[in-house]
């Protein structure tokens, strides 16, 4: 038995982010400047559970990361109670927004992380949505891709 007590089922919770999941997927696939989206995290690894967020990884032209790092263009469905510029939580040249919305009255958290085209490439525990540009695989997990910037 492992000392980290197991969450209580929350289907709820687990039903509000595949309704929110669903146009965002539709959004980044009919986005043409986005060459590569996919998940990290919990629902990259497999192990995601009823409380689980989101941590999408999206790879866009070089000179367009600022836009897509921009929170208000990360909405998304739902209702945003806030959100914040997280670019201390990626790579150097990476830019990372924080998003915590309200949908049915409960929270639900997303966390963005832009790539620039030159620096894309998948971690070892991703899960791909996109990939236009067939981008190269990295033997590293995320965590460790992360401990590793600068």
């Amino acid at each position: 038995m492992s000392g980290v007590p197991r969450a209580p089922a929350a289907p709820r919770l687990r039903a509000i982010r595949e309704a929110w999941l669903r146009p965002v997927i539709g959004q980044l696939e009919a986005d043409p400047d986005i060459s590569a989206a996919g998940f990290v995290g919990s629902i990259g690894r497999g192990d995601a559970d009823d409380w689980s967020d989101v941590d999408l990884v999206i790879v866009v032209p070089d000179d367009q990361v600022d836009r897509y790092a921009d929170a208000a263009r990360r909405r998304g469905p739902g209702r945003v109670a806030f959100s914040f510029d997280a670019r201390h939580n990626a790579p150097r040249g990476a830019g990372s927004v924080g998003v915590h919305h309200i949908i049915d009255g409960l929270p639900f958290n997303a966390d963005w992380y832009i790539y620039p085209d030159s620096q894309g490439a998948w971690v070892a525990d991703a899960k791909v949505i996109i990939d236009r540009r067939g981008l190269r695989r990295l033997s590293d997990t995320f965590d460790e891709h992360l401990a590793k910037r600068e």
